[in-house]
């Protein structure tokens, strides 16, 4: 549970940016009451709390991938490298343009597409957390590729696997919550 503590500025040793503001309205009266003499104090953030509030450059998802993306299952296995599937670098890039909603991709069998989608989701797990959905043909092919690729690609990443728990159930199943994201379910599709 986060704290957020509150000091008077001569207690604070770092030089910090200051910022000035009136007492809230909503604030109780008893706690107005007993700053209104003492006008100089500081919040004062845990190291996690502060890493929250710093905003990030903005990078494309091409680029995350190469940074961050490891390959297991692979006849490439390694980092991940858009110079071998320069075709998908545009399919990446566009996921993550604001307001595409959908991208249709008319390609071959074993091009990529499956791993541009896994670079996708590993992109927002890190940059862009929320709601996840994989839809697949049936719920054979879903559980094998959350076991055989979405799982390995979050612990093969070493950005990724900062984002892992020691609970059990984050590797477990992702058809459960977990602190990474949320997959309500994986879905599948009978015909």
């Amino acid at each position: 549970m986060s704290q957020l503590t509150l000091v008077k500025m001569q207690e604070v040793k770092q030089n910090k940016k200051s910022i000035h503001v009136s007492l809230p309205a909503w604030l109780p009266k008893a706690v107005a009451s007993s700053l209104a003499g003492n006008s100089s104090y500081a919040f004062v953030f845990s190291k996690s709390e502060r890493k929250v509030f710093l905003k990030r450059k903005a990078i494309l998802i091409s680029e995350w991938a190469e940074r961050h993306r490891v390959l297991e299952m692979s006849s490439i296995p390694g980092k991940w490298k858009n110079i071998f599937t320069p075709y998908l670098k545009g399919i990446m890039d566009t996921a993550g343009t604001q307001g595409i909603e959908t991208i249709i991709i008319c390609k071959t069998p074993q091009c990529g597409g499956s791993e541009a989608s896994h670079n996708i989701v590993g992109y927002c797990i890190d940059r862009s957390p929320g709601p996840v959905m994989y839809v697949f043909p049936d719920e054979i092919t879903a559980r094998e590729n959350a076991k055989d690729r979405i799982i390995p690609m979050i612990k093969a990443s070493p950005r990724l696997s900062e984002y892992l728990t020691s609970y059990e159930n984050d590797l477990s199943s992702l058809l459960k919550e977990s602190r990474i994201f949320n997959i309500e379910d994986m879905g599948y599709l009978e015909i």
